[in-house]
């Protein structure tokens, strides 16, 4: 039962009798069953919930909220210079030098609105994120209510209610035994603070700390670099040879989080961490490339590379989750239940030593086979994963020493990827032997097989590759191109890949994604040299991407991404 002032139309029920879900067999239990010994889950429901979910009257509005809205500014500032002198036509010196500033500033909020007003303890309202039914304004800090009780957050409302505009329709979930049911129209939050204000006016922003950062991005470099060519055994070669130097400065602001408020407001800011950091690399590169016969090239490549983070993974800090707790009834707690700890500026870019060598057979201007062979030696890299914290409070500020599992960045430290790649492009009119009504069509296929290590073991023993890598990738298209009109479709294949290590804070417990294909296909026309008209989907065969931790039937979840289509015109002035 919610408890409301009679301005609000006094006291209202909220499913009343409640359901009784996976009880034993009985008038009163309704079972629900999940068979998960395939691909997809497969739910068998109790009649009774078929015909309720079919029903609008059976839906009501328990709990609004707005979370994790953010307002991000950046910007790059750049000047650099760069010279060469040619000795002859066989080589030549090139230098340069680069100065650059790169800043991201990450505003993240909650929207919390002021309920009760005058009623309120404090007199003006208590700031409430999660306006649910099972939240009663009971907090010391800010209460609300009267001699009956603690007024409820919430205004539950019936789904057919005029003040929801007719906005909550059906919609098919796409999931097996599940049938259509009622969901508020996306549509309805396109202007996401005024349809907040719509049910509780005067909402606020309320900075989450945590979530928040500044992180600013100096880097002055300089190179050097020789191009050459000439004959060697008779064998022509071209190439280049060079150095370059790169200094990085990061100065990077995290906030740090205090105490909890309640109702799910973020926490209180405590301050901020200012961490400086400066490193410097020097990274040398070779490539060269021998004319071995005619339209056949040898290539050999070593360099050293450094890469940047994403500055979020050096800025973002500890953001915690929460979720009511009612195994006290009439004292709901919202317990830490989790969360995620995006940054940490103590990790170093990635860093690598790459050797790679391929030949090439070049049929025409728009047709090549090759086949390669590479070597990266990777010094530090970042991957997810899980740590686990028993000191995070409940949203009321009492830590209940809870087990909690953290997801975060981890740097790893050195690891092997290798592999060979095979490829061609086959543009059909560098073809002889393909009958003229194809000379508009082609295709471009690749077969990457790069195993990889991590220097890990997962719990069943098995060597953990590179995050994200997977052993095996392929990837298919057919084109056809004229002067005018362009189409495309592609098949992308990749094998199974690790993506986040010690899942829920167990040691050896690694997740990973399932085998995956993707079929992408777009056609685009030019109505004149200045205009294009354009068609283009992703994903036509709406591919569900399959996650398990360690052993292939330990499923973890599904990822369900529609096919996606876009159509559009391109002008150019």
């Amino acid at each position: 039962m919610g408890h409301y002032p009679a301005s609000l139309g006094g006291d209202r029920p909220f499913n009343t009798g409640g359901y009784a879900v996976n009880t034993i067999a009985g008038a009163a239990s309704l079972p629900a069953k999940v068979d998960y010994t395939g691909n997809k889950p497969v739910f068998t429901l109790p009649s009774q919930l078929l015909t309720e979910l079919g029903d609008i009257n059976s839906y009501a509005l328990k709990t609004i909220s707005s979370e994790g809205n953010y307002r991000r500014e950046g910007d790059l500032k750049v000047i650099r210079a760069d010279g060469k002198y040619e000795f002859n036509d066989s080589f030549k010196l090139s230098a340069g030098a680069r100065y650059s500033e790169r800043s991201v500033d990450d505003f993240e909020f909650d929207r919390a609105a002021p309920l009760y007003g005058s009623a309120a303890s404090n007199g003006t309202g208590c700031l409430v994120k999660w306006k649910a039914f099972d939240v009663p304004l009971s907090d010391s800090s800010c209460s609300a209510g009267n001699a009956a009780g603690f007024y409820t957050a919430g205004l539950t409302r019936k789904a057919n209610d005029p003040t929801l505009n007719g906005e909550v329709k059906l919609f098919n979930p796409g999931v097996a035994g599940v049938p259509s049911m009622y969901v508020l129209d996306p549509k309805a939050m396109d202007h996401a603070l005024a349809f907040q204000n719509r049910f509780y006016p005067g909402n606020v922003e309320i900075m989450n700390p945590g979530a928040s950062f500044n992180v600013g991005v100096k880097q002055t470099s300089a190179y050097l670099q020789a191009d050459f060519k000439g004959e060697v055994f008779g064998l022509g070669f071209t190439g280049n040879a060079g150095v370059k130097v790169i200094q990085t400065k990061l100065d990077i602001t995290q906030y740090v989080t205090g105490s909890p408020r309640p109702y799910g407001v973020a926490n209180l800011l405590a301050g901020s961490v200012e961490t400086n950091r400066k490193f410097t690399d020097v990274l040398p590169a070779m490539n060269v490339a021998f004319d071995v016969a005619e339209n056949v090239k040898l290539r050999f490549a070593a360099s050293e590379t450094m890469t940047l983070l994403d500055l979020n993974q050096w800025g973002g800090g500890l953001n915690p989750t929460y979720a009511i707790d009612t195994t006290n009834p009439g004292s709901p707690v919202f317990r830490v239940t989790g969360g995620s700890q995006n940054g940490n500026p103590a990790l170093d870019p990635w860093r690598a030593k790459n050797f790679e060598g391929s030949l090439e057979y070049y049929l025409g201007s728009a047709s090549m086979l090759s086949v390669g062979a590479f070597y990266m030696k990777v010094d530090s890299f970042i991957q997810n994963g899980s740590i686990v914290r028993t000191d995070l409070p409940d949203n009321d500020g009492v830590v209940r020493n809870r087990t909690v599992s953290i997801s975060t960045q981890v740097q790893g430290d050195g690891g092997t990827l290798k592999g060979l790649e095979a490829g061609a492009k086959l543009a059909f009119n560098d073809l002889s032997f393909m009958p003229a009504m194809l000379s508009n069509f082609g295709v471009d296929t690749n077969f990457t097989y790069a195993p990889s290590k991590s220097g890990k073991k997962d719990l069943a023993g098995a060597s953990i590759p590179f995050q994200d890598n997977s052993k095996y990738q392929a990837n298919l298209a057919a084109y056809y191109q004229d002067d005018r009109l362009q189409a495309r479709i592609a098949w992308n294949y990749r094998s199974r890949r690790a993506v986040s290590q010690d899942f829920g804070g167990t040691t050896g417990l690694e997740m990973y994604q399932a085998p995956t294909n993707y079929l992408d296909a777009s056609v685009s026309y030019d109505v004149k040299p200045n205009l294009t008209v354009y068609v283009q989907g992703t994903n036509l065969t709406s591919e569900y991407e399959k996650y398990y931790l360690t052993w292939k039937d330990e499923h973890a979840y599904n990822n369900v991404f529609e096919a996606r289509y876009v159509a559009g015109v391109r002008f150019k002035y």
